[in-house]
């Protein structure tokens, strides 16, 4: 991905990625799920995105699950 590291950012998907349009992120409340990035909860490192799921009581699998997302980018359907 392009950029440096603090523009790529680990985001919790509340639904499959979607290339071609608006991704579903988890809010930095833990609850909302939102399409705007800079609504979406983001972390640094995998670990911290872990342990917010975990103390928000949000269960990662298929459906929701960690990812990472450039936030210089702006994606058709995202807003940043």
């Amino acid at each position: 991905m392009p950029g440096t590291p603090q523009d790529r950012r680990y985001v919790i998907f509340a639904g499959p990625e979607q290339p071609g349009g608006p991704s579903r992120y988890i809010a930095e409340d833990g609850k909302a799920v939102t399409n705007n990035l800079r609504q979406a909860a983001n972390f640094l490192t995998h670990g911290e995105a872990a342990e917010f799921a975990k103390q928000k009581n949000i269960t990662l699998n298929d459906v929701r699950y960690i990812g990472l997302v450039d936030f210089t980018r702006r994606r058709r359907g995202d807003t940043l």
